[in-house]
């Protein structure tokens, strides 16, 4: 009899697992056709240069007049310093799928719960920034007079391509607005904390989309004003549907709690008879008169 027993648990282990198996697998194959879909549509938007270089003067003009205008500022502070702009160029090229992947698969091993809506506000705001690079194509401030590419300056170091060189993955040079570069780090903030249990982690989290938003501006791939759309992309269904899900409070009191109110309102319904018979509340006794 324990013999069977324990086959029995072995074998709910092992079906368990492999229904957690074809879970995981389905999950990766829906976020690698994302990705496939994001990176096909994001290399087949918009291709008039003039009309892209048009919408970000657009762009500048309004951080202009909300005095946000920083890009010029930054692309200029950090060219020539070379370790920063190496570190930017690494920070930029890599971190937005590797800390972003890792915190998906973090999510879905250790916290379900908040890796289901986390995981549709991702797919969500991916395909709203697809449809801006379809409707409006912009062009990042380095294909603007007065920038410098920094990515360009560190491809003797790094996997991206120089000026004119082919990237083996295709892409769009036209496709700033909005940043989901930006936006992805702020999800990854947003999930760090929803999820984690330390606050080192938490800080980590803010700290890292932070730092994102940073990178995409001093390295001159984004305009301010792509930053702040890309986190919007991502901030609103995040915290819609993470508030959507949420738990449910029971408006069923506790049964202590309930058990007391019912006790309660019996002792005062029993006060109410013997005041009317005369006798007076429990515990009470009448004076008696005098005449």
């Amino acid at each position: 009899m324990l013999g069977a027993s324990v086959s029995s648990g072995r074998a709910g282990e092992v079906q368990r697992f492999i229904r957690r198996g074809a879970r995981g697998l389905r999950e990766l194959a829906l976020l690698v056709v994302l990705w496939i879909g994001y990176t096909l549509v994001r290399a087949t938007a918009g291709t008039d240069v003039a009309a892209a270089r048009g919408s970000a003067l657009g762009i500048l003009r309004i951080e202009r007049a909300l005095h946000v205008d920083v890009e010029q500022s930054l692309d200029r502070w950090v060219t020539g310093v070379r370790g920063v702009e190496v570190v930017a160029s690494f920070w930029y090229a890599s971190l937005h799928l590797l800390v972003t992947g890792s915190v998906l698969l973090w999510l879905y091993l250790r916290h379900p719960d908040a890796y289901r809506p986390l995981r549709r506000a991702l797919v969500v705001a991916t395909g709203i920034a697809l449809v801006c690079y379809l409707a409006l194509p912009t062009a990042p401030p380095r294909l603007l007079p007065g920038y410098t590419d920094i990515l360009e300056r560190t491809a003797d170091v790094g996997w991206w391509p120089a000026a004119g060189g082919a990237s083996s993955v295709p892409t769009n040079e036209l496709a700033a607005f909005p940043s989901m570069h930006a936006g992805w780090s702020l999800w990854v903030g947003l999930a760090l904390v929803v999820a984690a249990r330390r606050r080192v982690v938490r800080w980590l989290g803010a700290c890292y989309a932070l730092g994102t938003a940073a990178v995409v501006v001093l390295t001159a791939n984004h305009w301010v004003l792509d930053v702040v759309v890309g986190w919007v992309v991502v901030a609103v269904p995040a915290v819609w549907l993470l508030c959507g899900t949420a738990r449910p409070v029971d408006p069923t009191p506790d049964p202590p709690v309930a058990a007391r109110e019912h006790g309660e309102v019996a002792v005062r319904e029993d006060d109410a008879v013997r005041e009317h018979d005369g006798v007076g509340p429990a515990g009470f006794e009448p004076a008696t008169s005098a005449v």
